[in-house]
């Protein structure tokens, strides 16, 4: 079978390229990949094909029709839209061309709007009308429909098995073989240089002013964690203003951040630190989506201490994984983080006992089994109307 995956977004991202297309591909199938990229190249069994694409949101969206070109020329089984920007490529595919197709929402993209500060907010509630009727659109014509959080995929059904005509699975973003393969190996080598991580994105709705607070409050009773923050930056300017803030509140020393990272680079840093922290705020996208960042953290054997959210709780258990805090609660925060800098061997149970359950129940193998069951059911629907 072959599978092409289609998104104007950068390929590195860890559910696309990470945990779908080289875990299909190394069940078997051809993967191709049609993403924003310069030269072809095969990277991990997976054919990437590049094509032109403009920055921004924007940007994107009028590079469907280049994305939408380069996918006709492939003769594939069954096409991945992995990219909201393309959904109406996904019911031209399925409607004018006749392919089979799977659209994945993998995010809740119309609350998203709500809280992205490149959106006019006279506009925000519009366009996420508009997103939303795209989505129905496209759930009531592909033939399939996959979602990382049970609660987005519901917004546009009931609990039947289908959505129109659209099989629907849950994938949910656990980690990958070879992420726990790179975790166990990282656990015997490397040091913990931090005492803190956060990895996602740098900005307010992420929690991270909470974050800055819960340090000032632990530096101030005499403990003064290192953090280290890695991810994209929602606003350009974000990081800078933080570090500013950091260092008037006489905690500046505390903080390193880094940018963007391949996900492949995850591993490794999130091994060097002893406490995770998933400070979300209860914005509309965090009442949905479940944080991935999460899992990666316990993978690695670490505690965390998030938010308590209903996608976090879901899988959480309350001082068995971690501590869950009130998402504005700073001090909370610094209690926990604190209780478990202090308490290293309390620590490293709880690390322990989540990497177990991590290993137990929360892998990646049982998602793509369950994508690939995806595939072959579609795939089979024309032989068995025959």
């Amino acid at each position: 079978m072959t599978i092409c995956f289609l998104s104007t977004i950068p390929f590195e991202t860890s559910r696309l390229f990470a945990r779908q297309c080289c875990g299909i591909a190394n069940n078997g199938a051809r993967v191709i990949l049609i993403a924003p990229w310069v030269l072809p190249r095969n990277l991990s069994s997976v054919e990437v094909r590049g094509v032109c694409s403009w920055p921004g949101a924007l940007g994107r969206f009028f590079s469907a029709p280049v994305v939408l070109w380069s996918a006709l020329k492939v003769r594939a089984d069954i096409y991945h839209i992995h990219s909201i920007q393309l959904v109406l490529c996904a019911v031209v595919l399925k409607v004018v061309f006749r392919k089979r197709v799977v659209y994945d929402m993998f995010e809740d993209f119309g609350s998203m709007v709500l809280t992205n500060n490149s959106v006019p907010r006279c506009f925000r509630k519009f366009i996420r009308h508009v997103i939303y009727l795209l989505e129905k659109l496209a759930c009531s014509t592909v033939d399939g429909v996959v979602t990382a959080d049970p609660a987005v995929i519901s917004i546009y059904s009931s609990k039947k098995k289908v959505i129109g005509r659209a099989k629907r699975r849950v994938f949910y973003n656990f980690p990958a073989a070879w992420f726990l393969k790179s975790c166990e190996l990282q656990r015997e080598r490397c040091t913990k240089k931090y005492d803190v991580v956060f990895s996602g994105g740098l900005s307010g709705r992420t929690g991270l002013v909470v974050l800055l607070e819960a340090v000032e409050l632990m530096a101030q009773a005499g403990l003064r964690p290192k953090v280290l923050m890695f991810g994209y930056a929602d606003d350009g300017m974000f990081v800078r203003k933080y570090l500013i803030e950091a260092a008037r509140r006489g905690v500046g020393d505390c903080f390193e951040i880094l940018g963007r990272v391949s996900p492949f680079e995850v591993p490794l840093l999130v091994s060097q630190a002893r406490v995770g922290v998933v400070p979300l705020q209860a914005v509309p996208k965090f009442l949905n989506n479940i944080p991935t960042k999460m899992f990666e953290y316990w993978a690695c054997g670490l505690p965390v201490v998030a938010s308590d959210l209903p996608p976090i709780r879901l899988f959480f258990r309350e001082g068995e994984l971690g501590h869950l805090v009130d998402p504005m609660d700073a001090r909370g925060f610094a209690r926990c983080i604190g209780g478990l800098l202090v308490n290293t061997r309390k620590a490293e149970a709880l690390g322990a006992r989540a990497r177990d359950a991590v290993q137990r129940r929360m892998h990646g193998e049982h998602e793509l089994r369950k994508l690939a069951r995806l595939y072959s059911t579609i795939g089979g629907r024309e032989e068995d109307a025959r």
